[in-house]
């Protein structure tokens, strides 16, 4: 009976311990503390906790990979220390977003590895933002109630200002004269149109004869334009041709002047028979003396004849 009342005694005793591990260890596994699994430390920054502290939930792509060790205040802001698990591959550009845990209250942080093809180093911070809660919301609503607020009292005011001056006598009186005036107005141009309407027609009338005549000239004139145009572009064809043959003078002018040039610069330079013939006085003397003895011989033969004895050979 004693041995009975014994092993009952420890098979409870048993049940107690297993269910004191099995609270710890769920305790334990609910903060992110892994028996014997050895976990990264990771720093991140940020401007305020926004209600994170030691043992919060970190998260990447929503999957608990980690959790908060300590949270500490800094000069500008806050420095979170977390253990993270050491399969998250972490690159340089990682991030970190402060969000609410559940509808309830608790917050985590989720945390973005980054795209960059370096790691991040050990002794790098990851810096944190804080994204919008119901929290944050509420104090939003709450800033947009109190602007509202000032938003209806200065309607109140407008309205209470516009009903005011809708209701003042001298602008209601003014209005009244306004359309008065515009309906005064509106008959007179009424009148005025009913008794020109005649004027107006034929006015009408005229102007469209008038394009009508426009009309019948500019198609009467256009054969005499076409043959006007045409005359003036053969003008410019033969205008053209003159400039041509003027150029073609001009040329054969400019060769006669270069020839002329270079017969002055012969003489100039003494070259040539008519150099010689100009500078040389001998030359010219007996070119003289030659030409005054054929005008002699020419008179003689006039004057005698010629005398065709002619004697061959000589005697010794």
């Amino acid at each position: 009976m004693a041995l009975s009342t014994t092993s009952q005694e420890a098979r409870v005793g048993l049940i107690s311990l297993m269910a004191l591990i099995l609270l710890v260890g769920g305790i334990v596994w609910g903060k992110r503390a892994a028996f014997g699994a050895e976990q990264r430390t990771i720093t991140f920054t940020a401007a305020n906790t926004s209600g994170v502290d030691a043992g919060s939930v970190i998260t990447v792509n929503g999957v608990r990979k980690g959790s908060v060790v300590s949270v500490e205040a800094t000069a500008s802001g806050v420095k979170i220390e977390a253990g993270i698990d050491p399969t998250v591959l972490l690159k340089e550009d990682a991030t970190g977003t402060i969000q609410m845990l559940e509808i309830t209250g608790g917050k985590k942080i989720e945390v973005s590895t980054g795209k960059s093809e370096r790691p991040l180093s050990a002794d790098a911070a990851i810096p944190c933002v804080v994204a919008g809660d119901l929290g944050a919301v509420v104090g939003t609503f709450d800033q947009i109630a109190q602007k509202v607020d000032a938003l209806l009292v200065r309607i109140d005011t407008t309205v209470g200002f516009a009903n005011g001056l809708i209701g003042s006598p001298q602008l209601r009186g003014g209005v009244e004269r306004t359309i008065q005036n515009t309906e005064q107005l509106t008959r007179s141009l009424n009148l005025l149109v009913a008794d020109n309407r005649g004027k107006l027609e034929r006015m009408l009338g005229n102007l469209d004869g008038t394009i009508t005549e426009l009309r019948d000239l500019v198609q009467r004139s256009s054969p005499g334009i076409d043959r006007s145009l045409a005359a003036v572009e053969q003008t410019a064809a033969d205008a053209r041709t003159v400039i041509n043959s003027s150029s073609s003078v001009i040329r054969r002018a400019d060769s006669l002047i270069a020839h002329v040039d270079a017969l002055v610069g012969d003489i100039r330079n003494g070259n040539g028979i008519v150099a010689k013939l100009i500078n040389d006085s001998t030359l010219t003397n007996e070119l003289m003396l030659t030409l005054q003895n054929a005008r002699g011989m020419i008179e003689e033969v006039r004057k005698y004849g010629i005398n065709t004895n002619v004697t061959i050979g000589r005697r010794p």
